[in-house]
């Protein structure tokens, strides 16, 4: 059985009493309502993300390799190439959020823009 995200606790069973209902008023707020509890919860607990996540950077090298890995040695040479134009690679945004997986998920090439 696959283990389902905290935030996400709870979120089946509103799901559950609404799906053979013809009148779904009200499942998102109950939904909204159950992730920020989980929210609030888990930051009592003192489970903060990290302070690298949203943070443009560019990851100086990286090996090449003629048979594998193709756009991932793409979207560095981009971030490499074009550091200096506020271009970056590997740009954390759940490390530390909630349990280890969150450091795989990164935007994986991005660009900084004046407005944000």
């Amino acid at each position: 059985m696959a283990q389902i995200h905290p935030l996400l606790e709870g979120v089946e069973a509103i799901c559950n009493e609404y799906r053979w209902l013809d009148d779904r008023d009200g499942m998102f707020d109950r939904i909204y309502e159950r992730i920020r509890r989980n929210w609030i919860g888990f930051r009592e607990e003192g489970r903060w993300p990290s302070a690298a996540n949203w943070v443009l950077r560019v990851a100086p090298d990286f090996t090449f390799e003629a048979d594998k890995h193709f756009e991932k040695q793409l979207q560095k040479q981009i971030a490499i190439g074009l550091e200096y134009q506020g271009w970056g690679n590997d740009v954390p945004t759940a490390s530390g959020l909630v349990n280890s997986q969150g450091r795989h998920m990164n935007i994986d090439l991005a660009h900084r823009i004046a407005a944000g």
